[in-house]
């Protein structure tokens, strides 16, 4: 039996809809569960709830004023983790000071919850080698094509290089950022009256449908490929760029 372990960035947008898929596909089959969800800080569910309408409004209006604006993709609902936990019989970790790094969440990890496979969705961190030591397989999703698209705002690069793709992948995990051996990579295609959330919110719907195989490739010990071609790293320093 296989215990996963599902790193959270949040409980809202992109995480929102790749926890989903993967609950679902967990559900499916008897070799795998999962054993526990990490978020950055404690879920209040009732604050997302008033977020996710405030986010719809401001978004109505925005489209009311440059129709350009409007968006394609509905925006998911938070997931109440608390209730899920309980449903689902998971545990819902949240780091010593938020800290995925910290040695006593490293140790309950090891010791605790015994991870076999480790899914990070969106979650801004580096995992450091003692947290990758935890388990063999550290599985990433990435919300742009490797290795042209590494680092951070990939998406919005991938408009402001006027792209004809968009893309993200579900990799391997190693010591060095978005480096990984690549296990799945996906694509939609950019518009000309395409915008960023609307391509993130499609890019994953689109990777949502692929866990169930994610799933079955890890479970197989398939290694992945390693990255080929030309890579570009975008970091925090190049938002200085007008890439909206």
């Amino acid at each position: 039996m296989h215990r996963v372990v599902v790193f959270a960035g949040s409980l809202s947008w992109v995480p929102a809809i790749l926890l989903r898929s993967t609950l679902l596909a967990l559900s499916s089959r008897n070799d795998l569960k999962l054993a526990a969800v990490c978020v950055p800080k404690a879920p209040i569910f009732p604050g997302k709830y008033g977020r996710h309408f405030m986010d719809k409004t401001f978004f109505g209006i925005q489209s009311l004023f440059d129709p350009a604006l409007k968006r394609q993709q509905a925006l998911p609902w938070p997931i109440n983790l608390t209730r899920w936990s309980q449903r689902f019989d998971f545990k819902v970790l949240v780091p010593p000071r938020g800290n995925i790094n910290h040695p006593d969440f490293i140790g309950r990890l090891r010791n605790e919850i015994q991870p076999t496979i480790t899914l990070s969705f969106i979650y801004l961190q580096k995992f450091g080698p003692d947290l990758l030591s935890v388990c063999d397989h550290f599985i990433n999703y990435h919300n742009g094509l490797l290795p042209g698209y590494r680092g951070v705002m990939t998406t919005a690069w991938s408009v402001y290089h006027e792209e004809p793709f968009t893309g993200f992948a579900f990799y391997r995990m190693n010591n060095e950022f978005d480096q990984g051996p690549i296990l799945m990579q996906g694509a939609v295609p950019i518009g000309s009256d395409s915008n960023t959330l609307d391509l993130e919110l499609e890019k994953a719907n689109l990777a949502a449908t692929y866990i169930p195989q994610l799933l079955r490739i890890v479970t197989d010990q398939n290694p992945g490929e390693a990255q080929r071609g030309q890579a570009r790293y975008f970091s925090r320093a190049d938002e200085n760029h007008s890439v909206y």
